[in-house]
């Protein structure tokens, strides 16, 4: 099968066990290797079937301020009433029904979902308890051809994964590990952002988004308290006043965030004191993983197997969780290793964190809000 691998993917990600709010934004990403789309989302929706957050992976902080505005115009009533009908009898909606009422010709979709080249749409529901949870909405831009037959297919066999993904709980313990980026932004003494850059506004809205967003507030970047205290303590330090060492971190679902705060030395008398704080992010070490894995060439199998040699399993704990054989297994470590040109098992973590590069331009910024 064509996306057998990609579909693959999908699946095992949704069974990391990572929690929802990790898993589903690698998820709306590496779902455009088996159904071509982008600035994908996933929707959950309340008892009345309203949206109460959504998760993207498309980074516009304007579109980002005015989400509940946005979703409270796409759900009106009649049309959510419109979409449970549709679910009940095809388990899909396509944009055919989506624009049944003009509703492309309003000042919406030109000010908001034109720009955001969402024109085409599959949305898939997700059940539980034979009740809609949440809508998986893929999206094309106007440019594209609209979803064919196989695609919509294809988009209603992704129900299960996210199914599975959106009921596990993230374990206790998490191993991080680095997660390729790391920016710059620049703060005043009182810890007011100065100046930053893409990445770093990037990386400072996945730090702080859940805070931003699940209240309802506006969208407003700025700093965390603990992050202005940090700034504060720097300009102690520099007046030889005692005070805590100026790093800080903050962990999130989507991965834990190293912020350390240096001062910076004027040379030219301009006014203002000045912070440069870089932000260094990482992610759980099995998403890490998995992500280098995806092009390892490794067949979903071995890399099932790969998987848990990360995680420090024995041969045996293998067999035993992927319910084969020890000798099946010790085939497959041997086969990986002759993949990956290693010599030993210790080594292939190692392998598989600093292929991780190979990644980075592909890594999604997503957020929640």
């Amino acid at each position: 099968m064509k996306h057998s691998k990609s579909m693959a993917y999908l699946r095992q990600l949704c069974c990391l066990g990572l929690g929802k709010d990790t898993v589903i934004p690698e998820f709306l990403d590496a779902v455009r290797d088996v159904i071509p789309s982008n600035n994908n989302l996933l929707t959950r929706l309340d008892e009345n079937g309203v949206p109460v957050e959504v998760i993207i992976n498309l980074f516009l902080p304007d579109i980002i301020s005015s989400a509940r505005r946005i979703a409270s115009l796409i759900y009106t009533s009649e049309r959510v009433r419109l979409f449970n009908q549709v679910f009940k009898i095809n388990h899909i909606l396509t944009e055919e029904i989506f624009y049944a009422d003009k509703f492309c010709r309003n000042d919406f979709y030109h000010l908001v979902l034109k720009p955001c080249e969402q024109h085409y749409y599959v949305l898939v529901p997700i059940y539980l308890n034979r009740k809609i949870v949440e809508v998986l909405w893929l999206c094309r831009p106007i440019s594209d051809k609209p979803f064919n037959k196989k695609e919509q297919k294809l988009g209603a066999q992704l129900s299960p994964y996210l199914n599975h993904a959106l009921q596990k709980r993230p374990d206790a313990e998490i191993s991080y590990a680095d997660g390729g980026l790391t920016s710059l932004l620049i703060a005043n003494t009182q810890g007011e952002i100065v100046y930053l850059g893409q990445d770093a506004e990037r990386l400072l809205t996945l730090a702080t988004q859940l805070q931003c967003f699940k209240g309802g507030e506006r969208y407003k970047l700025r700093l965390p308290p603990a992050l202005v205290n940090l700034c504060r303590n720097l300009d102690g330090i520099f007046r030889g006043q005692p005070a805590m060492p100026p790093s800080f971190t903050l962990t999130n679902p989507r991965g834990r965030f190293v912020f350390s705060a240096y001062w910076l030395n004027k040379l030219n008398r301009e006014p203002g004191k000045l912070i440069g704080i870089t932000i260094q992010h990482q992610e759980p070490q099995d998403l890490v993983v998995m992500r280098a894995l995806k092009d390892s060439g490794l067949s979903p199998v071995q890399q099932q197997v790969c998987l848990c040699v990360t995680q420090g399993l024995s041969n045996e704990q293998i067999g035993k969780k992927l319910s084969i054989r020890l000798s099946t297994v010790k085939d497959h470590v041997h086969k990986i290793l002759t993949r990956l040109s290693l010599q030993n098992r210790n080594e292939i973590v190692i392998k598989l964190l600093d292929s991780r590069a190979l990644h980075r331009d592909t890594k999604p910024y997503s957020q929640l809000f």
